[in-house]
């Protein structure tokens, strides 16, 4: 445990309030108004004590009282201990006022807010529409859904260490040593919970470190508080999670086997229709689910799907193949018939929509055996579908809503549609990061190919 006294402005051209600050396991830390007032001028920053000037004989007297609280805050920390109880800075501030015998009632401390407080108010801006995206876009509801669920689990986090926001009021090294120490002793309490706790994998870690370092942000630039730039020093870890995908000979046989077709269960032909379709236009689940017949255009003997993107808002239309045009109209024959009039496909659950591509894979037999691996602070981590037997996943255990537009995008790629034309059709913004992964599927499935026409090449 550490103590030391602090003025609230040390560039103060007038009197300034001193504050105890106390420091006790685990980097919890305790600040506290003395009720006293000193001049800048007259306080010596090495020895954290009021100047014994001739000039003024009172700052004799509040040397003395400062004396006696660094005493009694000590005492008091050391019978909390001794009693077996868990010290916080509730508990130390009320004894601390009973021993002085002082009312601090009316002294308002450095910081108006606490942590969640702030991060209360940085969503409920956002819920608002008063803090936008930088591109002046509202942020939208599933990134406010996110920052409710970090809120959960900050709020637990902070059981375990005293949140704060130190703040810069002086150049002092001793100072800047203690938020530094601080700050590194928060990321490893909040990526320790998230990995040994949550049993998180570094993607959604990342994710969370990224939205931290957002906060932090906001509150530097925004809030106008000094906190400095510690927070840019969290490292927000990476991990490209594998991309499930058919083969463009799997989608062809989903489409065009006629036996399949002929013989697959009336159960499963709404989610035929919906996984090809999906498979063609690269739409999100999100959007696929809102089509209406507003979205179909015929132009020119052709059928396009225009669309605009719920989480992107960008705009795309797509010329539909005879194939997907005979889905559309077999499915807005179905909709106009049960006069439920709302959506092409209907408002399915995302979660039933999942459950059911799973069982249409099995039943088509995608059955070969996949790796599933992820990352977990930068270790490579195998995950099984049996642990005890080690048994690995098969390609139908993998399937989702997430395959469809990751199939119409790689599909597109391997059979030789250019980057420009398929960023085009899925949405991506010519500069995209996240595009980068489709291309290196398509470039696996080709160097596949190119292996085969090799091995051709010798038997000629």
């Amino acid at each position: 445990m550490t103590t030391n006294f602090y003025l609230h402005n040390r560039n103060s051209n007038n009197e300034t309030l001193i504050f105890l600050h106390f420091r006790y396991p685990t980097t919890n830390l305790f600040i506290f108004s003395t009720k006293q007032k000193i001049s800048p001028s007259h306080w010596n920053f090495k020895k954290k004590r009021a100047k014994e000037l001739n000039s003024n004989p009172s700052y004799s007297s509040i040397n003395k009282l400062l004396n006696k609280i660094e005493n009694e805050i000590k005492s008091i920390y050391l019978d909390l201990i001794s009693s077996d109880l868990t010290p916080s800075n509730e508990v130390l501030r009320q004894s601390l006022n009973q021993r002085l015998n002082f009312d601090y009632s009316h002294v308002k401390t450095p910081q108006t807010k606490s942590f969640l407080q702030y991060f209360d108010q940085y969503i409920s801006e956002a819920e608002s529409h008063s803090r936008l995206k930088a591109n002046g876009h509202a942020i939208r509801k599933g990134t406010i859904d996110q920052y409710k669920v970090m809120r959960k689990h900050l709020k637990i986090l902070s059981t375990r260490i005293d949140f704060k926001l130190p703040t810069i009021s002086s150049k002092n090294p001793d100072d800047f040593k203690e938020i530094d120490k601080y700050y590194k002793q928060f990321y490893k309490v909040f990526t320790d919970y998230h990995y040994s706790e949550l049993d998180c994998y570094d993607y959604t870690v990342g994710s969370r470190v990224k939205m931290l370092r957002a906060f932090f942000n906001y509150l530097k630039h925004e809030k106008r508080l000094d906190i400095g730039d510690f927070h840019k020093s969290f490292y927000a870890p990476k991990e490209e999670i594998p991309v499930i995908v058919l083969s463009p000979k799997q989608l062809s046989y989903l489409i065009y086997d006629e036996e399949f077709n002929s013989s697959l269960p009336s159960s499963l032909t709404l989610f035929r229709d919906l996984f090809i379709f999906g498979c063609t236009v690269a739409l999100r689940i999100s959007d696929l689910k809102e089509l209406t017949e507003d979205n179909v255009k015929h132009e020119d003997k052709s059928v396009y799907l225009i669309n605009k993107s719920k989480k992107t808002n960008t705009l795309t239309k797509v010329k539909l193949p005879p194939y997907a045009v005979e889905i559309l109209d077999r499915n807005i024959a179905k909709m106009k018939e049960s006069k439920r009039k709302t959506t092409i496909f209907g408002k399915i659950p995302t979660s039933e929509i999942n459950e059911k591509f799973k069982a249409l894979a099995q039943f088509c037999k995608f059955d070969e055996p996949v790796i599933k691996t992820r990352y977990k602070r930068g270790q490579e981590i195998v995950i099984y579908k049996n642990e005890e037997t080690k048994e690995h996943f098969k390609l139908y255990d993998l399937i989702s809503s997430h395959t469809m537009r990751r199939t119409a995008i790689t599909t597109s790629l391997i059979l030789g549609m250019p980057e420009y034309a398929v960023k085009e059709l899925s949405g991506h913004a010519p500069n995209s990061k996240d595009f980068h992964k489709y291309v290196k599927i398509s470039q696996k499935y080709l160097d596949e190919q190119m292996d085969v026409v090799t091995e051709k090449l010798k038997k000629v």
